[in-house]
């Protein structure tokens, strides 16, 4: 029988590959990382395919991977098309799989799943179930009590790293929990089980690596909060309240007999179907709410503003730093690799911390650093050279900023690029007066992704034969419709979001929400991008990272 496999650990046994180390998806989305990793298809015959978005071509050695390659979803680029992508990972299976019989591991995330089962007879194999279950409750405002003080200290923080924004700043709100039952209401829910370490981070308040390392869900109902976990916790917030043999028999324990009757969103794209099982939920009062969730934490970004600032503002001087580094070595004569550019970068980061004195700590999100001419797509740091043939370096790359508590309060998300000849610097003197001075102060509440897509991209599209006669553009393409990407995306602590500015989003930019602006352009041998972070806020729009 074909078999897909997405448990990671399993891919990585059978290829060597390491998706979350080498791959640039897994990093960026915290909520839903199996959806976004690639699966492997094990067929009847014993061969591999490893099915994995075109994004990440580039970013590992397909060369001994004991798997052949299948990508989909593809990514922008004005190069020559040499070969199709698939559109849609499910058409790479049905294209693959003889037959209707597969079978898949519990890993299997629940939306894919269910695409599955729409059109095979799926079989999940039966995983490893948790020998014991604690049972802890925590109390909300507990959790918002404990975000309210460390957001006193990064406030102070952003007084003394950009004054300017301080103004900008209010009270901390405690509105996380109203947001959270006001989205419930509409939804007509009367639970929540969330299973990803980002989302149960927001609701039980403990520290996101402490989800990522450990098996445990929360469960929000009646407005309180339960954590059941396969192993004792040692924290200040929750309280043990039971201990029981299994989920099913823990979750009992907290609505009785009415699993049946009581309606409970989950996050699909993330809840393993082993784990769902295992909770022995009713299908018939389940509703899936990855993206109500996503929009939860964007709304209330804001909330955190002095996180992001803090994290824009140190991301910015680090990649500032590592291409002033590489610019300098290029005009002395020398030959560099990508991997001493990405040194600089981290020594930058650790510089701005200590000079800052700041009362948070930051880490790495994602980094993206690549020379035009190796890639258009955005790779991670080779040992690959930065030399007199470069025309580009891209530095593409974000922080998380953490609090005292270990809690991830936000990222940032910026780039900037090396450009070395006149035609290259021509037009990323255009994109960042386009970035700056007409996309960002456009996007104002009420506007939605398409409509911000349309005013940040008009004089880019209007100046289309300048562009193909200084030869950053290749004739033929038409950018009405060949600039088919994004400009720019909301954040709510990750990057994968629910609004884009991009033609035909429709979601409507809302104040507090905490925005990136960005343009890439990618043509052989340029790979250029800018991008700056923004805040919508009751005093108007504003540029956190300049």
């Amino acid at each position: 029988m074909n078999r897909l496999i997405f448990n990671q650990q399993v891919i990585r046994q059978k290829t060597g590959l390491d998706t979350e180390q080498a791959l640039l998806l897994p990093r960026l989305d915290l909520e839903s990382k199996v959806a976004s990793s690639p699966f492997m298809l094990e067929k009847d015959d014993g061969s591999c395919i490893l099915v994995a978005k075109d994004i990440e071509c580039g970013n590992f050695h397909e060369e001994g991977l004991q798997a052949a390659v299948k990508y989909y979803r593809p990514y922008l680029t004005f190069d020559p098309i040499v070969d199709i992508v698939a559109e849609d990972w499910l058409e790479l299976v049905q294209e693959n799989v003889e037959g209707n019989k597969l079978e898949v591991d519990e890993c299997i995330y629940y939306a894919a799943f269910k695409e599955l089962q729409a059109i095979f007879d799926v079989n999940v194999t039966q995983g490893a179930s948790w020998r014991r279950v604690y049972l802890y409750e925590i109390n909300p405002d507990d959790v918002s009590n404990q975000m309210m003080v460390s957001y006193e200290q990064c406030r102070a923080d952003v007084n003394r790293v950009a004054p300017s924004l301080t103004g900008y700043l209010e009270n901390f709100k405690n509105n996380r929990f109203k947001l959270l039952d006001e989205m419930l209401a509409q939804l007509k829910l009367d639970a929540l089980l969330v299973s990803s370490p980002l989302n149960q981070q927001e609701i039980a308040g403990l520290p996101l690596d402490f989800f990522t390392k450990s098996e445990a869900v929360t469960f929000y109902y009646h407005n309180k909060v339960y954590v059941l976990s396969s192993q004792p916790i040692f924290h200040s917030l929750p309280q043990l309240t039971g201990v029981f043999p299994d989920l099913r028999t823990g979750l009992k324990s907290l609505i009785g007999n009415d699993d049946g009757h009581i309606s409970t969103g989950i996050e699909e794209n993330h809840l393993p179907y082993g784990l769902f099982r295992e909770v022995g939920l009713k299908e018939a009062g389940l509703r899936c709410i990855s993206t109500e969730l996503r929009k939860w934490r964007e709304v209330s970004a804001g909330e955190e503003l002095p996180y992001y600032i803090i994290a824009a503002q140190a991301a910015r001087f680090g990649i500032e730093t590592a291409i002033q580094y590489a610019e300098n070595a290029l005009n002395r004569g020398e030959s560099i690799l990508e991997t001493d550019v990405e040194k600089q970068l981290y020594i930058a980061y650790q510089k701005f911390v200590e000079e800052s004195e700041l009362s948070i700590s930051i880490r790495p999100y994602h980094t993206v650093l690549h020379s035009g001419s190796r890639s258009r797509r955005p790779n991670p740091p080779q040992f690959a050279p930065i030399n007199a043939d470069t025309r580009t370096m891209k530095i593409d790359a974000g922080l998380l900023a953490i609090d005292k508590n270990g809690l991830v309060r936000a990222v940032s998300d910026l780039a900037r690029t090396l450009v070395r000849d006149e035609n290259s610097r021509e037009l990323y003197r255009f994109i960042e007066n386009q970035m700056v001075n007409v996309a960002i102060p456009a996007a104002i509440p009420g506007k939605t992704g398409e409509e911000i897509y349309c005013i940040g991209t008009m004089e880019l599209i209007a100046n289309q034969n300048r562009w193909v006669e200084i030869g950053v553009l290749p004739e033929g393409i038409d950018l009405t419709k060949g600039y088919n990407r994004d400009i720019g995306h909301v954040l709510g602590k990750q990057e994968p979001v629910t609004l884009t500015f991009r033609q035909g989003n429709k979601v409507v930019l809302k104040n507090g929400m905490v925005c990136c602006m960005e343009y890439h352009w990618p043509y052989y041998p340029y790979g250029i991008g800018i991008e700056d972070m923004f805040a919508v806020t009751s005093q108007g729009v504003v540029n956190i990272t300049r």
